[in-house]
């Protein structure tokens, strides 16, 4: 009770409403920051984007499904140091970022 009479009469209840606000900001914070990671992640980046059209105008130039499948193997993106370029055009045609026609 001592503590009521130094703060004043409804001090306590302040401080418990902005203890869960504080915790509501701090659930809202890691849901938008889990929100902006799953977009980052899920979405080609636009780096991507010049290596998707190489893609795509390489299986314009197909004829046969021999070419398409060497195609399927090549790797549009050019290789940069300390980076590891995993996805082939057959990888991102399966990914859906390419449209079958």
């Amino acid at each position: 009770m001592r503590v009521e009479q130094e703060r004043g009469p409804g001090a306590v209840e302040a401080e418990v409403r902005r203890f869960w606000l504080r915790r509501l900001l701090l659930v809202v914070a890691l849901v938008v920051l889990g929100g902006v990671l799953f977009w980052y992640f899920a979405n080609p980046r636009r780096s991507e984007a010049s290596g998707i059209a190489a893609c795509a105008a390489m299986y314009g130039r197909a004829a046969s499904a021999v070419e398409s499948a060497q195609v399927d193997m090549s790797w549009p993106f050019p290789p940069t140091r300390g980076k590891h370029n995993d996805m082939s055009c057959g990888e991102l045609r399966a990914a859906g970022f390419l449209r079958r026609e």
